[in-house]
């Protein structure tokens, strides 16, 4: 067919009339199996059209449509001249990755459920961004061509060394090429994301441990493009080998031997305004809530979202979460003072027409904006909600004289359109295709006048939620036999002959000084992994947010000797826990303890006991005690608690079994 395409265009006119009347177009289709399009072709006859030409047109329209019908649910080779007909396709012969596999596989379920969707939400278009996949054959290709073996498996080689010696590679010829074709048609911003061979497995979902790079791809020179792209491809390549993927699949249990790489070349969602590209809301849906509050239940599911790109979300910064069976209960929202404190006050954008050095990350394109700059926008118009301090209450929508709170009443409140069962029913969609809970990523463009809104997934992965069988009852404990007892707490089972507790104490707590706590942290966390200990860390506000004002900034490899992390409360520095992130994905899938004591919650700290243990070692922040007789830790994964006993205090369980990295 894709050769009758090219002839069609070029033989006379002549030709076609002659067999245009003889129907020799359709039974060439007969003979070649193809009976449904023949028939379908065989309908029209030479006197419907005006002339030859017109002919022509129709049958290259005709057997163009026949090309993409075919294509839907298959994931085809990269061809350049159906660029914009094909929505997924790939480079290379190898595996597509983790991410790759799940979204070729949204796609072609997608496309099974297409008219289902569209006739019951009409006013929505779901589906893929664009998408091309550089298989993992590509990354074998590159290794091995640049002799780059012997070098990865060296682990004392340091991030900054890996970097550099992959950029100034180059990437496989056909690969080369293959991008460079790309470039010409891609003129939007495109995310370039990693697929390695591990990630969103059923059990390792690697959430944010691979690098993510941000493009503006605004060049009018194709090649400028094309050299942008291919330098973000060999960073991807290299975050396989910096310090933090290491340790994450050191903890995970699988060898960096096995792992290989593939990138996704993904269009990004949003619209433009001046020199800033964003999505009017990025949100993270889970069919699973950790930590329901009632009415909601567990298998309720939980929704974060934000007004931006998806950092807002991903990296632990401030968001609105709500629950969709019960849209209308905002938890965070319960008075004009808790919503000032717990919104949105800034949204990420891809910024245009700036220098900009992609070996910062993900970050080094992308730009904080005040939410001003989104009303001037006009992408608060159904996202926000106004204090009204006169009146002690929030008025919903866009009113004078108040400061903005991010609530999205239209989408919640109103339903403007089914926002929240969209959502429900995506991810029972992806729950029984997937065979497992599930959390998606997902952007939306919203249309205010027309009313045609699009939904586009990004990613759909795997949820750990299963129980162990271990029966655990920390009801056999009393609150005065614990260091610490907390009644949102995630695992199952028990963390033996833990000697070592890690804290950052509220007396020594700074907000502004979270970057050197995370120094802090690590350097103890690297001495401690050296000696074999595993220890327990305590902690204000959210591990592992991108938000330094929120919690302490961590990465994987500063903390991932600690066996239990602990997120307290303070009075003055109230945070809700870090469930929306990729940090906290990445601590339930290692299997290791979590627990969030809130400020004024049922949960329990005994600070003096702390105090009175051995002090081994302190830094203006931190401080590491050590007790002499081993600390157990009991989790009720069922009930959601969980409590650190005294050294005194003897497990009561009979069949006692461990979880989690110890």
């Amino acid at each position: 067919i894709s050769e009758f395409q090219k002839v069609i265009r070029k033989v006379p006119v002549e030709s076609i009339m002659y067999h245009g009347t003889k129907n020799d177009f359709s039974r060439w289709l007969y003979t070649r199996s193809e009976s449904d399009l023949a028939s379908e072709l065989e309908k029209k006859q030479v006197g419907d059209f005006k002339d030859a030409e017109e002919i022509r047109d129709y049958l290259i329209q005709f057997f163009a449509r026949t090309r993409i019908e075919k294509k839907r649910g298959v994931i085809s080779e990269f061809d350049p001249e159906e660029f914009f007909s094909t929505p997924f396709s790939r480079v290379g012969n190898g595996s597509l990755g983790g991410k790759g596999r799940g979204l070729a596989f949204v796609s072609t379920v997608l496309d099974r459920t297409k008219s289902y969707l569209n006739q019951k939400y009409p006013n929505v278009q779901i589906s893929v961004p664009a998408t091309v996949v550089i298989a993992t054959d590509m990354f074998d290709k590159f290794i091995a061509e640049n002799d780059l073996k012997d070098f990865v498996l060296d682990e004392n080689t340091d991030d900054a060394e890996v970097l550099q010696k992959f950029v100034s590679k180059n990437l496989p010829k056909n690969l080369r090429k293959a991008i460079k074709e790309y470039a010409k048609h891609a003129k939007y911003p495109i995310a370039v994301r990693s697929s390695s061979l591990l990630e969103d497995s059923q059990f390792q979902p690697f959430a944010g441990i691979y690098e993510t790079l941000l493009l503006p791809n605004t060049s009018r020179k194709y090649k400028q493009r094309a050299e942008e792209i291919e330098k973000a491809v060999k960073i991807v390549y290299a975050s396989m080998f910096r310090k933090t993927a290491r340790s994450y699949i050191q903890t995970v249990g699988q060898k960096i031997e096995v792992e290989k790489m593939g990138v996704i070349l993904q269009q990004i969602v949003g619209r433009t305004h001046e020199n800033r590209v964003y999505p009017s809301l990025s949100g993270v849906a889970q069919s699973y809530n950790y930590y329901p509050v009632s009415p909601a239940k567990a298998e309720d599911g939980i929704v974060h979202l934000a007004v931006g790109l998806g950092p807002s979300v991903t990296a632990g910064r401030k968001y609105l979460s709500y629950s969709p069976k019960y849209p209308k209960r905002l938890v965070q929202h319960y008075s004009p003072e808790a919503s000032l404190k717990n919104s949105q006050t800034d949204f990420y954008a891809l910024v245009l027409g700036q220098d900009f050095d992609l070996t910062e990350g993900e970050l080094a394109t992308l730009q904080l904006f005040d939410l001003e700059t989104a009303e001037k926008d006009g992408e608060l118009d159904w996202s926000a909600s106004t204090v009204d301090f006169q009146n002690n209450r929030i008025l919903d929508g866009l009113r004078n004289g108040g400061p903005r709170v991010v609530t999205f009443p239209f989408l919640l409140k109103y339903e403007r359109f089914p926002f929240s069962e969209l959502l429900r029913e995506l991810l029972l969609l992806w729950k029984t295709a997937f065979g497992t809970e599930v959390e998606m990523e997902f952007s939306m463009n919203l249309d205010y006048q027309n009313k045609k809104h699009e939904l586009y997934i990004l990613q759909v992965r795997p949820l750990i939620t299963e129980i162990s069988p271990v029966e655990v009852n920390v009801d056999n404990y009393r609150l005065e036999e614990s260091v610490l007892y907390s009644k949102m707490a995630l695992g199952n089972g028990f963390l033996k002959n833990i000697h070592d507790i890690v804290v950052i104490p509220p007396d020594t707590f700074n907000q502004t000084e979270t970057m050197k706590i995370k120094e802090e942290i690590h350097n103890l966390n690297k001495k401690l992994k050296q000696e074999g200990r595993r220890y327990i860390l305590i902690g204000p506000g959210r591990w592992g947010t991108s938000d330094p004002f929120l919690g302490i900034p961590v990465r994987w490899e500063d903390i991932d000797s600690a066996d239990l992390i602990v997120e307290y409360g303070l009075e003055r520095f109230q945070i809700d826990p870090s469930h929306g992130s990729h940090f906290f994905l990445n601590i339930t899938s290692a299997r290791k303890g979590y627990f969030s004591i809130p400020w004024e919650s049922d949960g329990h700290i005994d600070w003096s006991w702390i105090e009175d243990m051995i002090l081994e070692e302190e830094t203006p922040h931190v401080r590491h005690y050590k007790s002499i007789k081993p600390l157990n830790v009991v989790i009720d994964g069922k009930k959601g608690e969980g409590i650190v006993l005294k050294p005194e205090i003897e497990l009561k369980e009979e069949q006692i079994e461990v979880f989690a990295g110890s």
